[in-house]
């Protein structure tokens, strides 16, 4: 059994009281957090947002949070912030592979038209990340297809849902 996360020993005490909020309204116990970038298809393009990518002993969840800064808000005046929550069961995951971005246009967008060049063309001066790829399903059983870039350790994220999978 995978041990409770051991990140929380060096948050301040907000952080601390805000994982165990989340451990308490989800009936469950957090054993690693990272940044990510949530890639997923919306209406045959890849769309990005950035959040908290979370494993519990039961679930794999995402959420992301609003954006607050003032440059943003010069040219968003009017944008209206709609959360972002995914939780897909740990028994409800089909697939979980490691990915570079020129895999990730054809890889989510499966079934519909390809924006992989159009990604890579604004990925030319950024290196190549290492990617989460998961699919499976939800907790109310819709398909989820996810990428999450920018993970603290892609590897050890890949290596943990791999066990927990056994």
């Amino acid at each position: 059994m995978i041990p409770r996360c051991q990140q929380l020993q060096n948050l301040p005490a907000s952080a601390r009281k805000f994982w165990e909020e989340k451990e308490q309204a989800l009936h469950d116990t957090l054993l690693c957090f990272s940044y990510t970038v949530c890639v997923e298809p919306a209406d045959g393009v890849l769309r990005e947002k950035g959040g908290l990518l979370y494993l519990m002993r039961q679930n794999l969840c995402f959420e992301d949070f609003p954006k607050s800064s003032a440059f943003s808000s010069l040219f968003q005046q009017n944008a209206e912030y709609t959360k972002t929550q995914v939780q897909i069961p740990l028994h409800a995951i089909a697939e979980v592979r490691l990915l570079t971005s020129p895999e990730l246009g054809p890889e989510l967008l499966a079934d519909g038209p390809s924006s992989a060049g159009i990604l890579e063309f604004f990925r030319l001066f950024k290196p190549r990340p290492t990617t989460l790829f998961v699919a499976g399903s939800d907790a109310a059983g819709h398909a989820i297809r996810c990428a999450f870039q920018e993970l603290d350790k892609p590897d050890a994220w890949y290596q943990t849902l791999a066990d927990c999978q056994k």
